[in-house]
């Protein structure tokens, strides 16, 4: 018994959220058997010409043509791919092994993600037009989520709120619960709180939700904040920061760390994690970091979306600037029940996203692969 993970190309280096993900899984799985990842390249053209969906990569057909000769080759019991977004690799290996086994990790459910972050673009009052607007693009990401899960036949999302949300989308096939990772740099647990006063968020600094996130904090949030704590610094920490994001933190005061080699030192030296996130998805993993590590959240619901942590108990929840700037002064303030918070949540994200819990999760997922392969047409 053997099996393959199909991924996308990337640079190497693991910074993203999905990459991490994507890890934690090949990890998981082999355990059970050997693993062999492999790539699928995108199209050079990547203006999304060649690609069936707007939310589908378009592929090389060279690189898809050489990963079905590889996997010919290798006659795995099981290929895991890499989301929805992979489209033709997947129908490329359906119709090139009838009875492969075949599970696609979805990551998102990109369709509703992908209105989430076009209607977050324009004002509350346009929203009702603009989804009408948006009509087509959405349908379009539907019928690329649902003929991904179909033709697969089988699927895993990061939490049972995506797995609600494919079969009300009309994917009747088996989805399992495989729970996002705590990188594994979190193992060594969480340190002693810092004291001060850092707010500190974590992301991606070109993904339009986050940008938008950090202008809530530099413009609303920490303005609030000062008036309660007047020492309160923002500091803004990510990979590939946008040149009008960067302008906007240093022009109101605060501090940037554009691609940092190493998250734990900043994590440790934050007051708290502050993460106003109204529109968008994701792994979620900068939460799950946070709280391996030892860091205090404050976030929207949004930005806690599908991870089943207890507000109160796991982060402190906030929607508008005041209790944003209301939930980080009672941290800085009152840091015995910071410390109690901190430690409820290590212990939610050890139990529900360390590596024994996914290893679990994909265990039990794969177990029957040993009764044969099964035909992915059902």
């Amino acid at each position: 018994m053997t099996f393959v993970q199909v991924v996308l190309a990337r640079n190497g280096k693991v910074q993203s959220g999905a990459e991490i993900r994507d890890n934690a899984i090949q990890q998981a799985l082999s355990l059970v058997a050997p693993c062999q990842r492999l790539t699928v390249a995108p199209h050079p053209a990547q203006d999304g010409s060649t690609a069936p969906a707007p939310t589908v990569v378009g592929l090389d057909a060279g690189s898809v043509a050489g990963l079905v000769r590889t996997i010919g080759a290798l006659r795995p019991s099981l290929a895991v791919v890499e989301g929805q977004h992979l489209l033709q690799a997947i129908t490329a290996l359906r119709g090139a092994f009838p009875s492969l086994r075949i599970i696609v990790d979805f990551h998102n459910i990109e369709s509703r993600l992908d209105l989430d972050i076009r209607l977050g673009t324009v004002p509350a009052a346009l929203r009702p037009v603009a989804k009408m607007l948006q009509r087509r693009r959405y349908r379009s990401a539907v019928a690329a989520d649902i003929e991904a899960a179909r033709i697969a036949g089988e699927v895993w999302t990061c939490s049972a709120r995506d797995r609600d949300a494919l079969h009300a989308l009309g994917f009747s096939g088996p989805v399992t619960v495989v729970p996002n990772p705590v990188p594994s740099w979190c193992a060594e647990g969480h340190a002693a709180l810092a004291g001060g006063n850092e707010v500190l968020f974590v992301g991606h600094l070109s993904y339009a939700p986050n940008i938008r996130a950090v202008e809530d904090l530099c413009r609303r949030v920490m303005p609030r904040l000062r008036r309660l704590e007047p020492a309160a610094q923002l500091h803004v920490c990510g990979r590939a920061p946008h040149p009008g994001l960067v302008s906007q933190v240093h022009a109101r005061g605060h501090r940037l760390t554009a691609n940092p080699d190493d998250l734990a030192p900043i994590y440790r030296q934050a007051t708290a994690l502050a993460v106003p996130l109204r529109e968008g998805g994701g792994t979620r993993i900068k939460i799950l970091e946070a709280m391996a590590i030892g860091c205090p959240v404050v976030a929207s619901a949004k930005a806690v979306e599908g991870l089943g942590l207890t507000p109160g108990m796991h982060y402190l929840a906030a929607e508008s600037p005041d209790g944003f700037a209301n939930a980080l002064a009672g941290l800085i303030r009152d840091r015995g029940r910071a410390e109690a918070m901190v430690a409820a949540a290590a212990e939610f994200v050890r139990r529900n996203n360390g590596a024994a819990a996914v290893a679990r999760a994909v265990r039990r997922a794969v177990e029957s692969v040993a009764a044969g392969p099964k035909d992915g047409r059902r």
